[in-house]
């Protein structure tokens, strides 16, 4: 993945879960389909591989999408809970 997505992004991060299921239901909204499909979720810091599963978009994609301003940014967390979690 070329450096320019990754430059801005400390190593350690996680998405909200309520910001990434926020932004998959207005893209089924957006479709025309029904956002109600979409399961709920407690809070939680989702890392990168639960991001992917959730949007089904690749980790290039997703760094792309947050360059033009299309996707949620990560939140940085303490690589100690990072580790820990």
């Amino acid at each position: 993945m070329p450096a320019k997505y990754l430059k801005d992004v400390p190593r350690a991060v996680r998405w909200p879960s309520t910001t990434v299921l926020n932004w998959v239901r207005a893209r089924i909204a957006a479709a025309g389909g029904d956002p109600g499909d979409v399961p709920e979720m407690s809070f939680r810091l989702l890392p990168l591989t639960a991001v992917r599963e959730l949007t089904g978009l690749s980790t290039s994609t997703l760094y792309r999408m947050m360059a033009a301003q299309e996707f949620p940014r990560p939140v940085p967390v303490d690589r100690a809970s990072v580790r820990a979690a």
